[in-house]
Parts: structure tokens; C-alpha cells; sequence
């Protein structure tokens, strides 16, 4: 610990910020290096993460996908050809479960549970989000398709159920998913952010995080509830996912509204006043 240098942080920040990291990426990145130069300044004496600073962020960030766009990207899938179905596999895990790209590649068959319809979340962003791995209700419709490929494809414990998309990192999946995305016909949304040094997408396969959250709200999730299923805990973090203005999150809370009774009044007659009830 000792021989850890000031410009070693540097270094590294300064690289991420070359390349094409967010700005947000990379103030998570400070964070984290702050945190640990305090645990090391507290063996050594010596500062050396008194340079680091946070940047300023983007406004345009990652967007949620359409419902639309979803139905086109899963049939799109068929250009994977032999790995079409783990794909399919991949994609209903991170939409229903907002997993990170990463970490939904390498679910394994022990982290499902078809007879309580359960799948075991994992995080690794961070060794703090370890007690939000536990078993959570999976939605119908992936319970129903990995019911019927597990009925098929019997596994080991170990075994992922993405076999060859759980050896690729994230980069390499991501640029997969590109194709799938030109093919779906899907406007990724270039974007240069005001912070950033080179151009981006808004639309990647990071996205399916954002629709996810998006719909769980939409269906009548509190934040807390929000917070959980992401396996975030702060309310920034929350506020990144939400999407509160997008324009089908807002039809979807209206359909959810629409549900409630409604009182049979309608505004007639010239009288503003006026309020008659609608003939039944």
C-alpha cells in the first residue's frame, strides 16, 4: 500500500475520461477510488485520492426501449442463428428482472426455482448490493418460457443458462446486440452529450435496465419497491432509471388510473357551474 501512488488514480480516471465512458461512469469510478483512498490513507497517512474530482454528467443519458421496439428486437433474434434462443433466453432475463447486462449473462440453474417461480438477482456492481440477492418472484411470462426450455434442456446446477453468452464480456455482447438492433430496425438515438468526447447511443442493450424499471413503475411500483428491484439504494440512482416523462410510461399510468371506478358526471349546458350527471 504503500508504494500506491496519487498518479496511479490519476491515470486511470484520466484513460476512462479518454475513452467512451460516460461522464457518469466514470464519477461512479471516483467515488469508488475515493472510498478506497480513504481506507488506504488510513494505514499509510498519505492522501492519494485528494485530486479525484467528479465531473459534470450528461443530460442525455441511456432511454427505455418502446414496447414496439421490444416485440421487433425478439424477432430479430433469428439473425443469431444457433444462439438465437439463448438470446431470447438473455433478454426476457434482463427485461423482467432489471439485471445488468453483465450479470444477467451468468445466471446459472441454481438460481432459479420453477416450483416457487423464483430467480436469485445478483449485482456486481458493488459487494454492498449482496443482500439484494435474494430470490424474487419472476414474471409470467419468463417463468413460463424458461419452465418450457429447462423442461427440454435439462442443466446442471452450475450450469448457465446462456452458456455461450455468459464466456463474452459485456463489450463484445454489446456489439452483438447492435446487429440485432439494426436488423429490429431500431433508432438507436445518436446522441453527443455535452460532456462527452465522442458520440453515443441512447438505445443499447443497457436500455432493457431502463425499460424495465420503466414498466415496473408504470404498473404501480413505489420507489422503494423501484430501488429494490434495480438493487440500488439511492434515490439518485432511482431518479436515472424512471423515465417520468416518457410518453408511454404516461399512457401506461393512465390506462392504470383508468381502472379506477368512475363517477358518472359529465360538465353540460352552457353553465360552467354545471355539473349533471351522464345518463347511465
Amino acid at each position: 500500500l504503500h508504494e500506491v501512488l496519487g498518479e496511479h488514480f490519476d491515470t486511470f480516471v484520466l484513460n476512462r475520461r479518454l475513452s467512451s465512458y460516460a461522464p457518469g461512469t466514470v464519477n461512479n469510478d471516483v467515488i469508488y477510488l475515493q472510498s478506497l483512498g480513504k481506507e488506504i490513507e488510513r494505514v499509510t497517512g498519505v492522501n492519494v485520492t485528494g485530486g479525484l474530482e467528479q465531473e459534470a454528467a450528461d443530460t442525455a443519458e441511456r432511454l427505455p426501449f418502446t414496447f414496439a421496439e421490444i416485440v421487433r428486437i425478439f424477432g430479430a433474434l433469428k439473425i443469431m442463428g444457433e444462439l438465437a434462443r439463448e438470446w431470447t433466453t438473455y433478454l426476457l432475463v434482463l427485461l423482467y428482472t432489471a439485471m445488468r447486462p453483465e450479470d444477467a449473462a451468468r445466471v446459472k440453474r441454481r438460481d432459479i426455482d420453477l416450483e416457487k417461480g423464483t430467480i436469485k438477482v445478483k449485482s456486481s456492481k458493488t459487494a454492498g448490493f449482496k443482500r439484494k440477492q435474494e430470490p424474487k418472484p419472476m414474471h409470467d411470462a419468463l417463468l413460463a418460457y424458461l419452465r418450457g426450455m429447462l423442461a427440454e434442456k435439462e442443466l446442471a446446477p452450475d450450469d448457465y443458462l446462456c452458456f455461450n453468452l455468459a464466456r463474452k464480456v459485456e463489450k463484445h455482447l454489446s456489439q452483438e446486440f447492435s446487429r440485432i438492433l439494426k436488423t429490429a430496425e431500431v433508432d438507436t438515438q445518436k446522441a453527443k452529450g455535452e460532456n462527452r468526447r465522442h458520440e453515443f447511443s441512447q438505445k443499447t442493450l443497457y436500455s432493457f435496465r431502463h425499460t424495465s424499471n420503466v414498466w415496473f413503475g408504470a404498473a404501480g411500483a413505489n420507489d422503494e419497491e423501484q430501488k429494490a428491484e434495480l438493487g440500488d439504494s439511492t434515490d439518485q440512482a432511482l431518479r436515472h432509471y424512471q423515465h417520468d416523462n416518457d410518453p408511454e410510461v404516461l399512457a401506461a399510468r393512465r390506462k392504470k388510473i383508468n381502472l379506477m371506478p368512475r363517477v358518472p358526471v359529465a360538465w353540460k349546458g352552457n353553465n360552467k357551474n354545471s355539473v349533471v350527471a351522464e345518463n347511465p
